[in-house]
């Protein structure tokens, strides 16, 4: 039975440290995660007690910068999931010492250790569970930019905290339990955490204002290009109708005069051989004024420059005007970055080379395909959407998994992928109106890659 209780307790560990991480590891660090705080608390636990708290930090802590692609964000996340751990069982054990079930009583009664271990379990679950759904993840783009200094700042003082509340459950455990220790120690972990909490939410603002004023300003840059290439699409059109007009006077001049050899002679050696003035790429970008999200707008601008630029047979197809949808744009652009980033990088090592991007509005809500020709792939595609799996070295592999997460907070979104061989095709449908996605209604758009 004790084995039990310690597999229940490095569960409940675990759970606490892995319960706010923005993305997920692979499996091994998951195991490793419990194999360590199982062996801590069943074997080293009797001897030292408390103090196994020193090492369950230390080594959770290395785990999860491994397992987490040695990200200091997620390694944030997953102290403020243990500072939680923490604040949830002296919410349990306050009250409990109170009436007289102390946490040594607790350790001797094996039923009501499981009991206990079991709600609590429970409770965190849930609790982590809402605050990464719909506080972390649609903060996480943000949060994403966050520079190195200010987390290390926050890292530290996380490590600080947890030291100061180490020592007194080490000093908890010498005297016992008694409730005004716990209830001392219980003020110290809800003042920690909520001072944890007003750091986080100044570090927050300062990068929110930081990111929309740079945002603004990478818009602004982008829509001054835009504006650029429509007025040179534009004079290209002039000088188009111009010359057009020229050209169709001189013909009309030798069909009138009937001189059939001077015709030829005009069309094989100045028509043929004239240079197109006109550029597609001006025409695929000219569409985009569809779109009335400018956030939307820029990043597709820039996208589809790029697409061009490495020589990718585009297909841009834009059915009607496509309002501002109701989810967060900087989410939005996040999503639909991350998909045409890999449709590019998939279309580059293709033959074809080709992409294909479709939007189609209709009354309810907004499709947003993307098509690319892509090479064989070596693993089935529900295993595309597994963090850590890239085909690429060096990459780690998490940018669908991003995705998969980001969608997990946004209600009216979803996403449908389709693999027939050759073309590999994701289709983002958004309804226009907030509520909760009945599940994608259209088939994907067919068209020529």
């Amino acid at each position: 039975m004790n084995i039990f209780v310690a597999m229940l307790s490095a569960t409940n560990y675990s759970i606490g440290y892995i319960g706010l991480l923005p993305v997920r590891m692979k499996s091994r660090y998951y195991l490793l995660l419990f194999a360590y705080s199982f062996s801590l608390y069943y074997w080293a636990g009797i001897f030292w007690g408390q103090w196994i708290t020193i090492p369950l930090i230390l080594g959770c802590s290395f785990i999860v910068y491994l397992g987490s692609h040695k990200n200091i964000l997620h390694l944030t996340f997953s102290l403020t999931g243990y500072l939680i751990l923490i604040l949830l069982n002296h919410i349990f054990t306050i009250p409990l010492s109170i009436i007289g079930k102390t946490i040594p009583y607790l350790h001797l009664q094996i039923h009501s250790a499981i009991i206990f271990l079991l709600t609590q379990i429970l409770v965190l679950c849930i609790a982590l569970y809402l605050l990464r759904r719909f506080f972390l993840l649609p903060r996480l783009p943000i949060l994403s930019a966050c520079p190195q200094k200010l987390l290390y700042f926050f890292l530290a003082e996380l490590y600080a905290g947890l030291a100061l509340m180490t020592a007194n459950f080490i000093y908890g455990e010498a005297v016992a339990y008694p409730a005004e220790v716990l209830s001392l120690n219980g003020t110290l972990v809800t003042a920690f955490t909520l001072s944890a909490i007003l750091i986080f939410y100044n570090m927050y603002d300062i990068l929110k204002k930081n990111y929309e004023l740079g945002l603004q300003q990478a818009q602004s840059a982008i829509m001054q290009e835009y504006a650029h290439r429509m007025e040179s699409l534009y004079e290209d059109v002039r000088i188009f109708r111009h010359d057009y007009r020229n050209i169709l006077a001189t013909m009309q001049n030798y069909i009138d005069e009937e001189n059939t050899e001077a015709l030829k002679d005009y069309f094989y050696k100045t028509i043929l051989h004239c240079a197109p003035v006109l550029s597609d790429d001006g025409f695929t970008l000219g569409r985009l004024h569809l779109l009335e999200d400018d956030a939307v707008k820029s990043l597709l601008y820039m996208k589809i420059v790029a697409i061009l630029n490495h020589k990718i047979h585009l297909n841009l197809e834009i059915t009607e005007k496509v309002p501002v949808l109701p989810i967060d744009s900087i989410i939005l652009c996040q999503i639909l970055g991350i998909l045409l980033d890999n449709a590019l990088e998939a279309a580059l090592v293709s033959s074809e080379k080709s992409l294909q991007i479709t939007i189609v509005t209709t009354d309810s809500s907004v499709l947003f395909s993307i098509s690319n020709s892509t090479l064989p792939l070596p693993v089935p595609v529900a295993a595309l959407l597994k963090p850590g799996y890239s085909s690429k070295e060096g990459h780690e592999g998490i940018g669908l998994a991003i995705v998969d997460e980001l969608l997990d907070s946004i209600s009216c979104a979803e996403l449908s992928t389709k693999y027939d061989g050759s073309v590999f095709c994701q289709a983002l449908e958004i309804l226009q109106h907030r509520g909760k996605h009945p599940g994608l209604k259209q088939s994907l758009p067919k068209g020529p890659m």
